[in-house]
């Protein structure tokens, strides 16, 4: 099992090596490399009308009906690479106490400034409003083993005052990736969490330890779930028949495989992981993930377990990654730790996938044991829970 203490490192040679290899000249690793929206409908012909019977290539019809091929959309440039150090700074506490949760673990920043916060002991949904009033939403059935994960966005096809919520949820043998409406503004008497659940994926590996749990949206609108080993080994997250070990790439809407996965009719976008408990795209839209103590820029259809040196480990340094989010004017990633202090920065090259300097820890007493860290609505701060149910909005740079 390759996992265990090592040195501290600032870059990855043979995950560099994979991912230029698929950059090239210039392209994008990751979604950005396979949008779904590239992906040709089905009965599309490559963008060329069909020719009658008796026309060949080269008549008058093919000159007036063969169109200039579509142009790619141009690569995304990377960010230039983050300053070797930087600051993280408390600018506010949406809460200090979320009274009445057992064990906040997750987090999901709604587009009216509200926050839904999960609670993994009694898998419940609570909304911190912006007036810091916190009020319970909704119950997930079938949990026994708490929640792992959350997530949401607006839904366009459901209608305005409709967000769709995703949750990664363990049940008593299985964890699952589902979804519920929430909706914003409910009639007088009716609960905001509305409708039964839509299970998008199931059956994932369920342990004692190491079930994963991470839940994010890619730049290509695709929902990524990263799972764990749970006690099953690399075996398994090797395994293209096993959901342990993975980082999975989901249709949203349906829970369907999107067509421009890595492998034909499976939700997998990568495997050969222990546990993956965070997922984040830099300025380039590279996916990167933070899986055990690791981190690893994540190449569509890689396989970790082989894959020798991460980018970074955290082994040494006695850190618990809990989840990861991207602040662009920092052009830096912020890492969540359950265990040492709280709050890490990991500057990124930008060029490619090494870093500028060790990741840093520069708060350890306010955000001191964080459980989850999201995008603030400002490119220069993040939200950061605590396991103490404090929830905080940090600048960093």
């Amino acid at each position: 099992m390759r996992r265990g203490s090592r040195a501290r490192r600032t870059a990855s040679g043979a995950v560099a090596a994979v991912l230029l290899a698929a950059i090239g000249a210039g392209c994008t690793v990751g979604p950005a490399a396979n949008r779904a929206e590239n992906v040709a409908p089905a009965g599309h012909t490559g963008g060329r009308e069909e020719s009658p019977d008796d026309e060949q290539p080269g008549s008058d019809w093919w000159e007036e009906n063969d169109p200039e091929p579509e142009e790619s959309p141009p690569p995304v440039q990377p960010p230039e690479p983050a300053e070797a150090e930087g600051s993280a700074e408390v600018t506010e506490a949406l809460t200090e106490s979320l009274d009445g949760l057992t064990t906040p673990c997750c987090v999901a920043a709604l587009p009216s400034g509200d926050v839904l916060v999960g609670d993994a002991g009694t898998s419940t949904i609570h909304l911190l409003s912006a007036d810091g009033q916190l009020t319970e939403v909704g119950t997930l059935p079938d949990a026994e083993g708490g929640l792992l994960g959350l997530a949401a966005r607006p839904s366009a096809a459901e209608g305005d005052g409709v967000i769709i919520v995703y949750v990664f949820v363990s049940g008593g043998t299985a964890s699952r990736v589902s979804s519920y409406r929430y909706v914003t503004d409910p009639p007088p008497g009716q609960s905001p969490w509305g409708g039964a659940e839509t299970t998008l994926v199931d059956d994932i590996p369920l342990g004692a330890a190491a079930n994963g749990g991470a839940l994010a949206f890619g730049p290509d609108g695709m929902l990524y779930a990263g799972t764990g080993q749970a006690g099953q080994g690399d075996a398994a997250a090797s395994d293209p028949e096993s959901l342990a070990g993975k980082i999975l790439r989901i249709d949203p809407g349906s829970g369907g495989v999107p067509a421009d996965n890595p492998f034909p009719g499976s939700h997998v976008y990568s495997s050969g992981h222990t546990d993956v408990r965070g997922l984040a795209w830099d300025g380039a839209e590279r996916l990167w993930a933070v899986d055990g103590t690791e981190l690893n820029a994540i190449a569509p259809g890689g396989d970790y377990a082989e894959q020798q040196e991460p980018v970074y480990d955290w082994a040494d340094a006695g850190a618990e990654p809990a989840g990861l989010a991207y602040a662009p004017a920092s052009r830096s990633f912020w890492m969540a730790s359950a265990t040492d202090g709280g709050l890490w920065r990991v500057p990124l090259n930008g060029e490619d996938v090494t870093l500028v300097a060790d990741p840093a820890l520069l708060d350890d007493g306010q955000l001191a044991q964080s459980r989850a860290v999201i995008p603030g609505t400002d490119d220069g701060e993040v939200l950061v829970l605590t396991a103490s149910g404090g929830l905080f909005r940090v600048a960093v740079s």
